[in-house]
């Protein structure tokens, strides 16, 4: 067992609100196959689906339980724990892969639904289905939750394994020096707090207006869109700088050698993803005489270069411990939060309120030719630039109590 994580209780219960999105969904595909039992020639197909729906149900919830219980556990190095570890990473990569290989399908065949192409399956009762529609209608917010379970209860099983070297846990010495001045800790963190969630209002309500009023087209509501994800990238690297020249004067290396735990896979790992989703933003606009090119490259790039000195300034964190608590420690905590809630309100609009990408893209599939294929990347790879927000903010968290 290793000290907890300031962030894991926080996770932990993301995981938990996520699992019930993952649960719904397939409550309601099982109530759906309940409901067409009557079909005397789909019987056998309907009974397997309502098999397949209650296992699924259980190892979620089984998964979740487990997660929660063991959150600050590593195994010991046995084989029974090396394969029981391992099926339970197959298991979430098999469910994420039936979820993209689903949405692709869609996207292939312009979004009509792929049960209509079965042709040895009459499945009219399936389709409709009062609750199969009620279903279509909340898919896309059911979508990215999904994904994002399947990643985050990878992330904490991943954590357990014991091949993977954990990161070195926060001195409980330095974590309970938060206690020196706890009113003045609360002031920075609601200070901060308020600052991060004003000055991300703006990225906020433009997303909302491009998922309701403009619905996703190009128009200058979307080159406004990318002109306040530019604003927004700027302001977290200077932000992100400034962290660096104060974490020099309040904290000295303590770790000379980086030794990568599996969070620090998982990050670069979606960091990846990140640098991809902008880097086909880049080539999309490159490639397009419109007039929204050049805001699309700016919030692309400097995103690219957002994540990327974020990624670095975490992992780089990571090896310091707090020597001394003076006004530079002061500011460095409060742009912690800043960053925490930044990364936090990002995640959350892109994801929910712009649809896990698919509002937002619509503005630059225009200036993608081939729309399957620009369609396809956004379903793979966005996904992980959306967790890599939500995993950087995490990671944020933790760092405001490691130098608190």
């Amino acid at each position: 067992s290793e000290s907890p994580d300031p962030a894991t209780k926080v996770k932990t219960k993301f995981l938990w609100l996520f699992g019930c999105g993952m649960i719904l969904q397939t409550s309601l595909v099982f109530a759906i196959n309940i409901e067409c039992l009557s079909d005397d020639t789909l019987v056998a197909y309907h009974g397997f689906s309502l098999i397949s729906s209650l296992l699924k149900v259980i190892y979620v919830v089984w998964q979740m339980g487990f997660v929660t219980y063991l959150q600050n556990s590593v195994f010991v190095s046995r084989k029974m724990v090396n394969y029981s570890v391992a099926v339970m990473i197959i298991c979430n990569l098999s469910l994420w892969g039936t979820i993209v290989s689903h949405e692709i399908t869609h996207i292939v065949y312009n979004d009509t639904k792929p049960q209509t192409f079965n042709d040895s399956l009459d499945q009219t009762c399936y389709l409709n289905s009062a609750i199969n529609k009620f279903s279509d209608k909340i898919q896309p917010y059911l979508i990215p939750v999904r994904i994002e379970y399947l990643l985050l209860s990878s992330l904490f099983v991943f954590r357990m394994w014991p091949t993977f070297r954990v990161a070195e846990p926060l001195n409980s010495d330095v974590a309970s020096s938060l206690s020196y001045n706890h009113e003045r800790e609360r002031m920075t963190f609601i200070g901060a707090a308020v600052s991060g969630s004003v000055t991300n209002l703006p990225f906020f309500i433009q997303t909302l207006l491009l998922a309701t009023v403009y619905r996703g087209q190009q128009s200058f509501g979307f080159e406004v869109w990318q002109i306040i994800v530019s604003i927004h990238n700027i302001i977290n690297l200077i932000l992100i700088f400034v962290c660096f020249y104060l974490l020099r004067k309040t904290a000295h290396v303590k770790t000379y050698i980086w030794q990568p735990g599996a969070s620090e896979y998982i990050l670069l790992l979606t960091n990846t993803g990140q640098v991809a989703d902008d880097a086909f933003g880049v080539i999309a606009a490159s490639g397009c005489y419109c007039s929204p090119d050049r805001a699309v490259q700016m919030a692309e790039v400097s995103s690219i270069l957002q994540a990327f000195f974020q990624t670095i300034f975490i992992l780089n964190s990571l090896r310091y411990e707090q020597i001394t608590v003076n006004l530079s420690s002061r500011i460095l905590r409060f742009i912690l939060i800043y960053l925490f809630i930044s990364n936090l309100s990002f995640w959350f609009t892109a994801t929910f309120i712009g649809l896990d990408g698919k509002v937002i893209s619509e503005g630059q599939n225009v200036m993608f030719k081939d729309k399957k294929t620009w369609g396809v990347l956004q379903v793979i790879v966005h996904p992980l630039f959306m967790f890599f927000r939500f995993h950087s903010a995490m990671y944020l968290y933790t760092l405001f109590h490691r130098f608190s």
